[in-house]
């Protein structure tokens, strides 16, 4: 018999106070997943975080009966998310203070499924002024690479050209994209492009 069960027979019968459950499972929760993180301000931000911000906002919606069985749960996300960054920064030498994009979205493209529930953390901190704003839309995340400059472009195109240590196969693929931006793939050719060469091919030449 689970120690919840218990509760809830004693609740029923009238020997406990009911209690607003959802908030008490977060409560343990949250509590455990802020001991794993070393100590420190950061830590104490992501706690802070916890009881301030989410676990207030799960204990107004469970006394207007908003929640569910799973509402811990769903709240404990943006927590774990939250420990997780902290954990990384920390990993990195670095402090949640310390953090700008280029981190976070480092983070959030190598990081787990957790850090898509990151947001309204960094929203809340960088209210409070102990971090700047930073976007957590993993759709920001730059994956954009610059392009090469001239002079390298140059290079790699006169390695191509001379090394003969480099497969024919690839100086030519690399070639036609450096030089020319040609595709490795034929074009598509449409069916009055085929029928006009067809016709073409088929005239008598004199």
């Amino acid at each position: 018999m689970t120690t919840s069960f218990l509760r809830a027979a004693l609740v029923t019968h009238a020997v406990l106070e009911a209690r607003p459950e959802q908030t008490a499972k977060f409560e343990r929760a949250a509590r455990a997943t802020v001991r794993e993180l070393p100590a420190g301000e950061d830590r104490s931000q992501v706690r802070a975080f916890a009881l301030w911000q989410v676990q207030h906002d799960l204990v107004r919606r469970e006394r207007r009966g908003e929640t569910g069985e799973k509402s811990a749960q769903s709240s404990l996300r943006s927590v774990r998310a939250a420990a997780e960054l902290c954990a990384w920064a920390a990993a990195q030498g670095l402090t949640l203070s310390q953090l700008r994009q280029e981190h976070l979205d480092f983070w959030l493209q190598n990081g787990s499924s957790t850090t898509a529930n990151v947001g309204p953390f960094l929203k809340w901190i960088a209210r409070g002024g102990l971090m700047a704003s930073l976007n957590a839309d993993r759709r920001s995340a730059r994956t954009h690479v610059e392009p090469i400059s001239s002079e390298d472009r140059l290079s790699v195109v006169r390695r191509l050209l001379h090394d003969d240590e480099v497969d024919l196969r690839d100086r030519v693929a690399g070639l036609l994209i450096l030089i020319y931006a040609q595709p490795l793939t034929p074009p598509r050719r449409s069916r009055r492009t085929l029928l006009s060469s067809e016709r073409t091919q088929s005239l008598p030449r004199g």
